[in-house]
């Protein structure tokens, strides 16, 4: 998460969220948007005037960035996995591109068009052998965290128990989604409980 200029690291594993006390100076700091995690490069990446800038967890040092399309609008959603970048706009499209030059993916310019409404979050997600890609889609009321696979096909939707969330995250098990209205993180367990991700309502902890 971030605040006050820094990007904060949380003990996740603790009830409640733990902030650890390792604070990473941001690069940018006015108009920030979307937080994202570059694990291969152990980078992370903030989204501020139109790009998205990548600079060392711990220092804040290395920086560099790229321009996101359509980086203009508000960006609510931002991933970095598999040598790609997505993101999501507040009221437009999901856009998939390359991490290395920001050159559109096959199908992903966009992944999915913004019709009526936008996008507050986006996440790829690897289970095993099946690759997701889970949105929160903002332009439904109450807002639905919809189950994508990589050919933009749609799995389904679930309505969302909370009224405002913006952007995700995902460490492998858990599902993280922030919570603006109530100022809080819901972690969603996905192998326990996945079924009711992909087909009904989550069940968040928070």
């Amino acid at each position: 998460m971030f605040g006050d200029n820094r990007a904060h690291e949380l003990d996740t594993t603790v009830a409640g969220g733990l902030d650890t006390g390792n604070h990473t100076p941001l690069p940018v700091t006015p108009g920030l948007q979307a937080l994202g995690y570059d694990s291969a490069a152990n980078q992370l990446a903030i989204v501020s005037g139109g790009s998205a800038h990548f600079f060392d967890r711990i220092t804040g040092g290395n920086v560099s960035s790229l321009v996101l399309v359509n980086g203009d609008n508000q960006v609510d959603g931002l991933d970095i996995d598999n040598g790609e970048v997505w993101h999501s706009l507040d009221v437009s499209a999901v856009y998939r591109n390359s991490r290395a030059d920001g050159s559109s993916i096959a199908g992903g310019s966009p992944f999915l068009p913004g019709g009526s409404g936008g996008y507050s979050g986006v996440e790829r997600v690897d289970i095993g052998a099946n690759t997701f890609v889970i949105v929160v889609n903002d332009a439904s009321n109450p807002r639905q965290l919809c189950v994508h696979q990589l050919d933009a096909t749609e799995i389904g939707c679930s309505a969302l128990p909370n009224s405002r969330y913006e952007d995700l995250a995902f460490d492998g098990r858990y599902l993280y989604a922030a919570d603006l209205n109530s100022s809080r993180i819901d972690k969603i367990d996905v192998i326990v409980d996945g079924g009711s991700i992909f087909v009904d309502t989550p069940e968040p902890v928070s």
